[in-house]
């Protein structure tokens, strides 16, 4: 039997090209029998010298010194968008235009309105496109899922997603080393990793109507190299009070002065019958308490060990024994193979993955957010569908 073919072309050669590239040497072993095969035809990064190299890493066949020379000049299915946040909107969008199938990393967009537009323009050239929120892929995360959509917890009423790393926290960093603010990779921390603790929201729990935010820059200027001080623009931390659609209250933060946290998203989700949490910090694990127990003198939360495929553990069916855990970089893996299968035809993005659609949701809730902090009143989230 014949295996489609799918042809990538990707930007990005740092962090998230190396994830994404491990995500594709690795998938053909481990998701077999193999329903595609995949062909890694470009790559492109800023300048031609990292793009030669990040292609003979990452096995590419041909390196590009920009996205636009890339697309202009190569001929692929896929475009993989692992760049910075700013050339996220015209790089995809021009891509869009060539009928190329889209994944996109997190934000997708810098403001709603052209996340709006991404979405909108994928839709109507009627392409598979998927936003890379990898977190959705976690086996705990898909699990968790699952539970609630079974109702094993009841009605949920309230629950907390934060996101915590700690790379603004000192004092002693200069303007230079604050990576979410001024050296256009990321418009703050909202945007850098606050999209995360918004889109699993979403997922678990549900649509997002209305909030009260507070946005924070906690020291509003930093000493530069070259001398003299940099204003701080991009926040520091985000906080938000939620109202979910179907009635449950949460809170969503998002922060990079947590000292001591290099990065843990953690979630709890309290409902009638039970409730479940997760850390990023141990991600094989769900911790789970349902009320109707065998033995109510040992009931309380449970560290379930998510790696066993014969339970129905998520993906866990074709990666390792039952108690072998698997790690960060599952979730590129899982999330790639996902999107994958569907633009082979053998899938839907959505309900499990990410669409453009949910990357713009993510935008707009967070600009409601800032919008929420600096007009100090609650607001309703306003989608356009």
């Amino acid at each position: 039997m014949t295996i489609p073919k799918i042809k990538l072309g990707m930007v990005g050669g740092g962090f998230m090209g190396k994830a994404h590239s491990n995500a594709f040497a690795t998938i053909p072993f481990i998701f077999y029998p193999r329903e595609y095969e995949l062909e890694l035809v470009a790559l492109a990064t800023s300048s031609l010298d990292t793009a030669r190299t990040a292609a003979d890493r990452f096995g590419f066949a041909e390196a590009f010194g920009s996205w636009d020379e890339m697309l202009d000049n190569s001929e692929f299915d896929v475009f993989d968008n692992g760049g910075p946040d700013p050339m996220h909107y015209p790089s995809v969008m021009k891509a869009i235009a060539l009928g190329r199938h889209i994944y996109c990393e997190k934000p997708i967009a810098e403001t709603a309105e052209e996340a709006r537009e991404m979405y909108e323009s994928a839709e109507g050239a009627k392409i598979v496109h998927m936003a890379g929120f990898n977190y959705r892929f976690f086996p705990a995360n898909v699990l968790a899922h699952k539970l609630i959509s079974d109702g094993a917890i009841g009605r949920i009423t309230h629950a907390r997603f934060i996101y915590d790393q700690s790379h603004g926290a000192s004092d002693r960093l200069m303007a230079e080393d604050i990576w979410y603010n001024n050296v256009g990779k990321a418009g703050g921390t909202g945007q850098a990793i606050g999209c995360h603790a918004i889109d699993l929201a979403r997922f678990l729990v549900g649509e997002i109507v209305s909030l009260s935010g507070k946005t924070k820059i906690y020291r509003e200027t930093r000493p530069a190299r070259r001398g003299g001080e940099v204003k701080m623009t991009g926040d520091d931390a985000v906080f938000a009070l939620v109202d979910f659609e179907d009635g449950a209250t949460g809170t969503i933060e998002s922060s990079e002065i947590s000292t001591g946290k290099n990065n843990d998203l953690h979630w709890e989700i309290f409902g009638t019958r039970g409730s479940l949490a997760f850390s990023l910090e141990r991600p094989s694990y769900l911790k789970v308490f349902l009320e109707d127990t065998v033995l109510k003198e040992v009931s309380g939360f449970t560290d379930v060990s998510v790696t066993q495929g014969s339970l129905g553990h998520p993906y866990m069916d074709v990666w390792w024994p039952a108690g072998h855990h698997t790690g960060w970089e599952h979730g590129h893996i899982n999330a790639l193979h996902h999107f994958f299968r569907c633009v082979a035809g053998l899938a839907d993005v959505a309900p499990m993955g990410a669409t453009l659609f949910d990357g713009y949701a993510a935008e707009r809730i967070l600009e409601t957010i800032r919008d929420s902090s600096r007009e100090e009143r609650k607001l309703d989230v306003k989608l356009a569908r």
